[in-house]
């Protein structure tokens, strides 16, 4: 995509910025009153509770996070029609920030809860019916970008879903969130989807080979369980940075 003015520049960086930090301290103050699950993790791990979870400290890892991706999000999504890029860098903005809190969550306590990945799916749904609604062309090129973003979420949802189904170790919230950042790869290319969905699995499987070495050494309650999520939500910024 080609750049903008200099002034469309300035307001797309202030903007991602803003949306990032606001759904960052809107997750996190969701987060604090997220009930606690009824199916909790087996063996003696105890899972931290949400609410000691969504610290101060985890606040302002969050937010620090959220501005730095938020602008690396606007320098990477660009171009014209202004109003669709600006719709397209809506919804990494989300990813920024309510994504981030979402990932920092199932760092400390392996689960992704509903009450952050539901209204980020929605959002990110109405982001992607913003970019369809104000493409060129008197919405010509509507249906190929809808039929590709909604492929790509679908064919990465079918992927993670089996895997959810066969494999055991992988949770339905990282089903929900495959979805989400397939969903936002896609809208900024089919190329960007393909190194986030590459990018995604092989860290992710890193991160579990280096879990099951260390845990041979040291033990863990967890087993070899490991949150997934992280590895997929860097996956689709490492993706994006070299769109």
């Amino acid at each position: 995509m080609s750049g903008g003015t200099g002034a469309e520049a300035v307001v797309r960086v202030a903007l991602a910025v803003l949306v990032a930090l606001a759904t960052a301290f809107a997750a996190w103050l969701r987060l604090r009153s997220t009930p606690e699950p009824d199916d909790g993790p087996e063996g003696a791990w105890a899972k931290p509770a949400y609410a000691d979870v969504a610290s101060p400290r985890l606040l302002a890892v969050a937010m620090a996070l959220a501005g730095v991706l938020a602008a690396l999000a606007a320098s990477r999504v660009q171009g014209t029609p202004a109003p669709a890029a600006f719709a397209v860098l809506a919804a990494w903005a989300l990813a920024a920030g309510l994504g981030t809190v979402a990932a920092l969550c199932d760092l400390r306590t392996t689960y992704l809860p509903s009450s952050l990945m539901r209204p980020w799916g929605a959002l990110t749904a109405v982001a992607l019916l913003g970019v369809v609604a104000t493409l060129p062309g008197r919405g010509a090129a509507a249906p190929g970008v809808l039929l590709r973003v909604a492929g790509c979420a679908v064919a990465a949802r079918l992927v993670f879903w089996l895997w959810w189904r066969v494999g055991g170790r992988l949770g339905f919230a990282d089903v929900r969130l495959a979805t989400i950042l397939a969903a936002d790869a896609a809208m900024v290319s089919l190329a960007t989807w393909s190194r986030w969905l590459v990018l995604g699995t092989a860290l992710g499987a890193a991160w579990g080979i280096a879990t099951s070495i260390t845990r041979r050494r040291r033990p863990s309650a967890l087993g070899s369980a490991f949150p997934y999520g992280p590895a997929l939500a860097l996956g689709a910024w490492l993706a994006l940075a070299v769109a």
